[in-house]
């Protein structure tokens, strides 16, 4: 499991959004706050699919698979009263026999069955989630690989990493995540190789985003607790009026609780790498 450094409040605005700084040998990161307010607004932002050739993927983090994991499909995970922990591979090529799927929600087909929802009531949720490469061919009538955590009354911690894949191998299927929480903190880990739109929501809760996050996205709005940006190279051509995103896309919502954004191996690096200890005597006898 992958637990995210300790933060320490710090007061900055930013026009491109909050920092959170973070560094593979340094203290744990700070973070500057944002107040957000409701607001009821939404907008889809229609586009051709990503151009793989014109913009290559950037190398996965590099964060290792669990070995003792069995990967599966198409998995639904709800509990009242009760935390919803641990980690999940998702192999999106994966067949499941339908006696074995949970019954559609209202208003969901086949097509848009989630590859893993994780939900809870009255409980938290904290999750890594591995995602196995896999390209637009090895996956039948599916578009993108749709993920959701949520929670009511509890906090939600999604750490999303992908799978290594073949340098000449075509591009992976596109990432839907949704995220929401009411009445607790949210923090959303995402991949390297994540590109596209991104949607944060908040009411009575503040928006923070990591350094390396911030340098990396443009960003289009921040108006009534609504902040869209999208995530790595933008590329104005490939947004056409009436033809669907089919990229990465993440929604995050929460009420009354904070949002933070990070990379998924910002915090596994400071985990990885302790921080040196002095060698004075100050240091010896207090730990620094």
């Amino acid at each position: 499991m992958i637990i995210a450094p300790e933060e320490a409040s710090t007061k900055e605005q930013r026009m491109q959004g909050e920092v959170i700084r973070v560094g593979e040998a340094d203290p744990p990161p700070s973070y500057a706050d944002a107040e957000g307010h409701a607001s009821s607004s939404r907008s889809v932002v229609p586009s051709h699919p990503v151009d793989s050739k014109s913009q290559p993927q950037r190398p996965f983090s590099g964060i290792p698979v669990p070995q003792d994991i069995k990967p599966s499909n198409f998995t639904y995970v709800a509990q009242q009263h009760h935390s919803v922990k641990g980690v999940w591979v998702i192999d999106p090529a994966m067949s499941i026999p339908q006696s074995f799927l949970p019954p559609l929600g209202p208003g969901e087909t086949e097509e848009s069955r989630k590859n893993l929802a994780l939900e809870s009531t009255n409980g938290s949720i904290d999750s890594d989630i591995f995602i196995l490469s896999s390209n637009v061919g090895a996956v039948k009538g599916r578009k993108r690989i749709l993920i959701h955590a949520g929670s009511r009354n509890g906090s939600v911690a999604a750490r999303i990493h992908d799978g290594p894949s073949s340098p000449n191998s075509s591009p992976r299927l596109g990432y839907n995540i949704t995220v929401k929480s009411q009445n607790g903190s949210i923090t959303v880990h995402l991949p390297r190789t994540f590109r596209g739109p991104i949607r944060l929501k908040t009411v009575n809760g503040s928006m923070k985003v990591s350094e390396a996050i911030r340098t990396n996205w443009t960003q289009f709005s921040d108006m009534g607790g609504v902040r869209r940006s999208f995530l790595g190279h933008f590329d104005v051509s490939e947004f056409t009026p009436g033809q669907e995103w089919e990229g990465d896309d993440l929604s995050v919502e929460g009420v009354n609780g904070g949002i933070k954004l990070v990379y998924d191996d910002e915090s596994y690096l400071n985990q990885q790498i302790p921080k040196p200890k002095s060698g004075n005597l100050f240091g010896r006898l207090f730990n620094f």
